[in-house]
């Protein structure tokens, strides 16, 4: 298992004494910001055996569910995980990060990681991806979330660590690791007057 960076350590802490909060605002069934982008990753992948990376409160893997997926979700803060075992929704859900995916080489056929990548460290983002495609079929499509950005830094000391990154700059991390692009596109959440940076990808 790879051990955690510091700051990532800081924003698990993070993520966990806030979790009850965290679930409750973002529950199974609530709406959801990405609506258009779940739509997209269903006709990308009709069906199958997909991994959602980073869990959070749940809400994108009830949306999943709901398509038929055969579902599996790693979700490294156990206090998250925790409040959204309590929904008892139909699929795995188990405490792993990405850098401890303990599943069989291509075990999936696609994937789901929507603003969990942001909170690795740029130097640790190949990493990662390497290891989401160790267990995902050639061919597999996955679906990729960041905030666009510059740099790399805490929101607020002691809190949620971030990584920012521009399209042209994440596509080429893509392109280095043997990921292809299928689309990328800017969108603006107005209601938190954010940009978002989204991938749609195929594993080669």
């Amino acid at each position: 298992m790879s051990i955690l960076t510091k700051t990532e350590k800081t924003t698990l802490s993070f993520y966990d004494k806030v979790a009850i909060n965290y679930h409750r605002d973002r529950p199974p069934g609530a709406k959801t910001f990405w609506r258009k982008d779940l739509n997209t990753f269903h006709k990308l992948l009709p069906s199958g055996r997909i991994l959602e990376i980073g869990v959070g409160g749940g809400r994108e893997a009830a949306e999943l569910i709901k398509f038929g997926y055969d579902y599996t979700g790693v979700e490294p803060s156990k206090g998250l995980l925790d409040e959204v075992k309590k929904e008892k929704l139909k699929g795995e859900f188990l405490n792993f990060s990405v850098y401890n995916l303990s599943f069989p080489n291509k075990n999936f056929d696609g994937f789901w990681t929507c603003a969990t990548l942001i909170h690795m460290p740029k130097k640790r983002i190949k990493e990662a991806l390497e290891n989401i495609k160790l267990v995902i079929k050639p061919g597999g499509i996955g679906f990729i979330s960041l905030k666009k950005g510059v740099g790399e830094s805490f929101d607020k000391p002691g809190e949620r660590f971030f990584a920012y990154y521009t399209k042209k700059e994440f596509i080429e991390i893509l392109n280095d690791v043997n990921i292809k692009v299928i689309e990328a596109h800017k969108r603006n959440q107005k209601s938190r007057n954010l940009d978002w940076l989204t991938f749609f990808v195929k594993i080669i």
